[in-house]
């Protein structure tokens, strides 16, 4: 996930200096700033990653512990047409071949975006068995992980949340133009933002989640093995999409928010650790990239999701999900009946 955020984050950069040294040549008149293309059949192939993982730091910040799936990079087809879409997409052998070094994660994973011209309404329903650690590296020298990880097929994860997202200036910016690929952005907008949003959250394990070696960096989560959390709140922030010559777009999104937190922490005991209903953070990260014109469109995309709990000795659990994507499309002039 940090090498599909790094990519498009330089690519969002370069290309951005790029625009603002030729400049945008708007006429004086009002553009069309966006047009739809629902009228048109579109048909597109596309890859898919989704992933769903989780990290642990100590109260100093000093020691990180990561873990995550085995995620797969998914193949597959699907259209869109005035009101209806949809997609599939096929974990094929030949392009998925670790599980004898990062383990067998079984999963479903349903997340699905809805675009309006106002809104963004999303929702995401998953379970994951079997994770492993991901940076064992860091704390044992002359550790590959390229060869060999610990795999942790006990640890299983359980997400439901779902939110909306609203565009102050829906007139002049379009999120279906950067990811629901049914309409065009023409020229350069961004828009305030506002979200809403819950998530239901658990985590367990048949032994602590925490590594024997870093045990007594993390009072309270040291014997941690089962972790519910509860969030409700809102958030702010602001998208923009930078057009280049009409058909090149780069969009960036950011939003930040304050929930209402209600976190369970247990041991394999079922002993309670901790119990609290108290602040905590969120935040919601897109990136994309593409070309987008009547006929054709490809590109990439990035949607992260970030939710953070806290015991009261400072110590962090943080989990991210999302999806990296990539895509080429067609359209296609549907002919009216005589």
């Amino acid at each position: 996930m940090k090498i599909y955020a790094f990519i498009l984050i330089s690519l969002f950069i370069t290309l951005s200096g790029i625009y603002a040294g030729q400049g945008d040549t708007i006429a004086v008149n009002q553009p069309v700033y966006y047009t739809s293309l629902k009228d048109k059949l579109s048909l597109y192939l596309y890859g898919i990653n989704k992933f769903n993982a989780f990290e642990m730091k100590d109260s100093e910040k000093e020691n990180l512990i990561q873990f995550k799936p085995n995620e797969n990079f998914n193949l597959g087809l699907g259209f869109n047409y005035k009101w209806a879409g949809i997609g599939a997409a096929f974990n094929f052998g030949f392009v998925n071949k670790d599980n004898d070094i990062y383990g067998d994660t079984k999963s479903i994973d349903l997340q699905v975006d809805l675009y309006t011209s106002r809104m963004v309404l999303f929702l995401n329903l998953s379970g994951y068995e079997g994770f492993y650690w991901q940076n064992v590296d860091d704390y044992y020298a002359g550790w590959s992980i390229k060869d060999s990880v610990i795999v942790r097929p006990d640890i299983s994860t359980f997400n439901f949340s779902s939110g909306a997202i609203y565009t102050f200036n829906h007139k002049k910016f379009s999120f279906r133009a950067a990811y629901g690929n049914t309409e065009w952005q023409k020229h350069s907008a961004g828009s305030m933002l506002a979200a809403c949003y819950f998530s239901l959250y658990a985590v367990s394990a048949d032994s602590s989640l925490v590594p024997d070696i870093l045990q007594t960096t993390y009072p309270l989560f040291d014997s941690l093995t089962n972790l519910a959390t509860f969030n409700l709140g809102g958030s702010f922030g602001y998208t923009h999409t930078f057009v280049i010559k009409k058909h090149v777009f780069i969009n960036g999104t950011l939003m930040v928010g304050v929930s209402m937190q209600a976190f369970t922490a247990k041991d394999f005991l079922d002993n309670v650790l901790e119990s609290k209903i108290k602040p905590s953070t969120h935040s919601h990260l897109r990136l994309a990239l593409g070309y987008n014109s009547e006929k054709s469109y490809f590109g990439i995309s990035l949607i992260v999701d970030s939710y953070i709990a806290r015991n009261e000795m400072n110590s962090e659990f943080t989990r991210n999900y999302g999806k990296f994507r990539v895509f080429y499309g067609r359209r296609f002039t549907v002919s009216k009946p005589d």
